[in-house]
């Protein structure tokens, strides 16, 4: 029969046990399909999506699904691999991921193949997959995938897997990728997409497609389909076979470990019991600490941002080009999302009510007086405080007993490249007695910025400007005696030209560069075409911790070398580059 809205969840059987009705009769599952026949058109895959969506808002329920936000970034993935011929998902559930791909790859005689392990699940996707017309570009495939992904070996060619979408439970999504790996199945050009890695979680997947293994990872930081307060990521990994990585065994640190122990506990929690949208919340802000103690810190993106490097702004201005949508292979999605970049407006207004009167405080140089800071972290990539910026902030408050770098900026006039949050800046003028400080970013991080001084009392001294790295230099700020710069692997050649301008030859300037490297050709930018400019003062900066361990980052501390004549790559208009 059908239910009321209040029946969903839960129902008491015979012995007055409280039970979740879909784990009885799969519920929401056969009443998506029933809408999928009722309304959605045969053959008409946007009707269909929508037909899924209305069900979920009218019947109040929530569906584990990619779509949404979530739904564009699968077809971002699609585009930017180019024409991939298989894409592996583990984890079906009611089909709306696998026939969203699948209608893509179609054009190109493509195929998904998608791993299962509920037969409920599998039979209602069979049925919706048949009504889209899509069933000769998908296979289901039954099972538990550790059994499953042996076959891909047993029947397919190696390297014939372009793209993989994690979206099953988050703490075996590492053993199933190496797996795959071991079988050689991956292509050269292979990408490895995973789903909900923030919220409930995938500790041991992020480590070793961040930190240790062979791949190259950022996030895309969204919010969960149909859960408008909770933050999710979507892992976007590139794989790189011939790195040295490659070779190295899959060890998990205990700590990430324990992490992934409490990531089911609390996956097993929502299946016994109810856990509300705040709880989530609260969890997936929990595991973005946890996460960046463990040293899992990826490029995060949110597409209301163009920002960084190629990729990123190629990733994000495609998804926020809702003309895509409207026309091409996707067409129709438009009806079935609302259009991202009103999610995204909707979402921003969201976080900056929530966290612009809520600043964190971070002790630097007196605990008496900590450093206010207002962050909105997955607002844009600088909205939040990354390890070098910290590492820096702590060296100029005379936590690290560096003693030159606070005569150096006692009375100095100081610009700070990149600024974020302003954390260097900041620590520079309240700790280390510079005497006027410049925080220069992109427009979108100056009403930060401007909070962030005016919550440590520092408007007398501080102030923040707009400034795009490789742009021209305003005359009107004349010359600084120190700049400094810390944590961003992005438009290295924009930052190179615009830290040859502030630093001209012949000039007194001092650079401090904290920075940390993260790809072999950020390291040889860095020591290639910036370093030789200066002469360098290299230390390592720790962060201090009970344990003696903790983050760690280069600080480079550097002057001009050579005399000013006939120099015109350092004039005060930064060098255009391509």
């Amino acid at each position: 029969r059908r239910r009321e809205k209040e029946e969903h969840e839960w129902v008491t059987n015979a012995l007055g046990f409280s039970l979740r009705l879909n784990k009885i009769e799969y519920y929401k599952e056969t009443g998506t399909l029933h809408y999928i026949l009722d309304y959605g058109i045969q053959n008409n895959l946007p009707a269909i999506q929508k037909a899924i969506e209305a069900f979920t808002r009218e019947q109040e329920l929530w569906l584990k699904l990619a779509g949404d936000e979530k739904g564009a970034v699968l077809d971002k993935v699609i585009q930017m691999h180019g024409k991939p011929m298989l894409v592996v998902e583990v984890g079906l559930y009611v089909g709306y991921s696998s026939t969203r791909m699948a209608s893509q790859l179609k054009e190109w005689g493509g195929k998904v193949i998608s791993m299962e392990v509920d037969p409920f699940h599998a039979a209602i996707s069979r049925n919706t997959i048949e009504w889209a017309g899509l069933s000769d570009s998908i296979e289901i495939w039954c099972g538990h995938s550790e059994n499953l992904i042996p076959r891909l070996a047993a029947r397919l060619p190696p390297k014939s897997i372009d793209i993989i979408f994690f979206d099953q439970q988050g703490t075996k999504m590492h053993l199933d990728l190496q797996s795959i790996v071991k079988l050689g199945m991956l292509s050269d050009t292979a990408i490895i997409v995973g789903d909900n890695v923030l919220r409930p979680g995938s500790p041991q997947f992020m480590w070793w497609n961040t930190c240790a293994g062979p791949y190259e990872t950022q996030v895309v930081s969204l919010k969960e389909y149909k859960q408008e307060i909770v933050e999710d990521w979507m892992s976007i990994s590139f794989y790189m076979p011939h790195s040295p990585q490659a070779l190295v065994p899959m060890v998990i640190p205990e700590d990430v470990e324990q992490l992934a122990h409490d990531t089911d506990g609390i996956r097993w929690k929502s299946v016994e019991s109810r856990v509300s949208e705040e709880q989530w919340q609260s969890f997936s802000q929990r595991m973005r600490r946890d996460f960046a103690a463990c040293g899992i810190l990826p490029p995060e993106v949110v597409p209301s941002l163009a920002a960084g490097s190629q990729f990123l702004r190629s990733f994000t201005m495609a998804l926020l080009q809702v003309s895509e949508l409207e026309s091409g292979p996707s067409a129709g999605y438009a009806s079935v999302n609302t259009t991202l970049r009103q999610l995204y407006q909707e979402r921003m207004k969201r976080d900056y009510d929530r966290h612009w009167n809520s600043p964190d405080e971070i002790l630097l140089g007196d605990p008496a007086r900590p450093l206010r800071l207002c962050s909105l972290p997955g607002q844009h990539l600088g909205a939040q405080v990354w390890h070098s910026g910290h590492l820096l902030a702590n060296a100029l408050a005379g936590r690290s007993g560096s003693q030159p770098l606070l005569e150096v900026l006692r009375g100095a006039r100081v610009l700070e490249l990149g600024a974020g949050l302003g954390i260097a800046g900041l620590a520079a003028a309240a700790f280390a007695g510079a005497a006027a400080v410049v925080l220069t970013d992109l427009p979108e991080m100056q009403p930060l910025l401007r909070r962030n001084i005016e919550l440590n009392d520092l408007t007398g001294c501080c102030r923040a400007e707009t400034l795009a790295w490789g742009s021209t230099l305003p005359e009107s700020w004349g010359a600084f005696d120190v700049v400094l710069a810390a944590d961003d692997p992005t438009c290295l050649i924009a930052l190179r030209d615009t830290i040859l301008a502030l630093c001209p030859l012949g000039s007194s300037t001092t650079l401090l560069l904290a920075y940390k490297f993260r790809t072999e050709w950020d390291q040889d930018f860095l020591k290639k075409e910036i370093l030789p400019h200066f002469i360098v003062v290299e230390e390592e900066l720790v962060e201090p911790t009970s344990n003696g361990v903790g983050k760690r980052c280069q600080l480079f501390t550097c002057r001009r070398q050579g005399s000013p004549s006939g120099s015109d790559a350092d004039s005060r208009m930064a060098p255009a580059s391509t």
